[in-house]
């Protein structure tokens, strides 16, 4: 699942779960920074 959150940061990994608020719980995440040059 991609997630992009309205700084620009992205986070790329599985998901394991999700309740009816919305809140999400991924495993194995990469987060890229907004202009794309930083993974961790």
């Amino acid at each position: 699942m991609l997630v992009e959150l309205k700084n620009g940061e992205t986070y790329n990994g599985n998901l394991m779960s999700c309740d009816n608020f919305m809140n999400i719980h991924l495993r194995d995440v990469i987060c890229t920074s907004r202009d794309g040059d930083r993974f961790w």
